[in-house]
């Protein structure tokens, strides 16, 4: 639904990178809010925040796989 990303640095070619996701809140009972950090061994290359649903689904069950 929505995102801001913001980017610390550039990963490189061959890098490995593990994207860290929690869930921060929910949006009443359609959404959930994440956050996601993009790391590598160099160190964090990005921060996103992320607002999720389910389209064409029930979004309940969105929410309650981060319960």
């Amino acid at each position: 639904v929505a995102e801001r990303v913001r980017f610390l640095r550039s990963v490189q070619p061959g890098e490995d990178v593990r994207v860290v996701t929690r869930r921060v809140g929910a949006m009443g009972s359609d959404a959930v809010v994440l956050q996601q950090q993009v790391e590598t061994e160099q160190g964090i290359a990005a921060e996103a925040t992320s607002i999720r649903t389910l389209a064409e689904q029930d979004p309940s069950q969105l929410i309650e796989a981060w319960d």
